[in-house]
């Protein structure tokens, strides 16, 4: 009996501290999205006091999210907004003429595009047996298809890129194979023969760019996280 009650309160504390940390999630959302809409309602044709004000709510907001992300380190939401925040920060600062800290903000804006390719790899999902199509109402959806195009022009020109692929050449391509490839029908064949494509170019890309020296082991998680789903597609077709 002692035991059970013991048991018990082992899982209720951790219920309550889950609990609080869910309420703290959520408030810190609210405060940050509270923060952006102020910055969002700035004049556009700030004035230097005005900059002033708009720096002080974008740093604020990052605030917010880093402590997000803390607790919730692959909330995809959280972690594109904070890269959208981190630009705009850089943009900002280079106008003030804050150069070192403009080049540190793009620094963390880079520095994003790792995790969120592979949080938006591990919310990929494999398709369902062969020749059976699964339609939802999002595969009919505007927005999806505008994105696709939009994906699909900018994988092109970035295929079109000559001279050597350099590490941020493949990890530029990489971002947008892996955005791609949630929007792909792969319960098709045509749609599984586009993804395995766009990986396939992907992993090419990082193998040239280890041809120039080694990758970081950052990017070596990417790379293997990557040919997760192009070797699950390949034994499809």
């Amino acid at each position: 009996m002692l035991i059970l009650l013991l048991v018990l309160s082992v899982l209720s504390v951790k219920f309550f501290l889950a609990q609080q940390r869910a309420n703290r999630n959520a408030q810190l959302a609210l405060d940050a999205s509270a923060e952006i809409l102020h910055l969002i309602a700035l004049d556009p044709s700030a004035k230097v006091d005005d900059a002033s004000i708009r720096e002080v709510h974008v740093r604020t907001a990052i605030s917010y999210l880093e402590t997000l992300r803390i607790d919730d380190p692959e909330n995809l939401k959280c972690l594109t907004t904070l890269r959208a925040l981190y630009a705009s920060f850089g943009a900002l600062l280079r106008d003030r003429n804050q150069i070192a800290e403009a080049q540190a903000a793009d620094q963390k804006a880079d520095s994003m595009v790792i995790p969120i390719a592979l949080s938006r790899l591990r919310a990929w999902k494999p398709p369902g047996p062969p020749g059976v199509r699964q339609f939802s109402r999002q595969a009919f959806s505007f927005r999806d298809n505008y994105e696709r195009n939009r994906l699909q022009t900018l994988l092109a020109i970035a295929e079109q890129v000559n001279g050597g692929t350099s590490v941020k050449n493949a990890l530029d391509y990489a971002e947008l194979a892996v955005e791609y490839l949630l929007l792909i029908d792969t319960s098709t064949k045509a749609g599984r023969t586009e993804a395995r494509r766009v990986l396939q170019l992907s992993l090419k890309k990082f193998e040239e760019a280890r041809a120039s020296g080694p990758l970081s082991p950052q990017i070596e998680e990417l790379v293997e996280a990557v040919k997760r789903p192009f070797d699950l597609l390949s034994r499809y077709d």
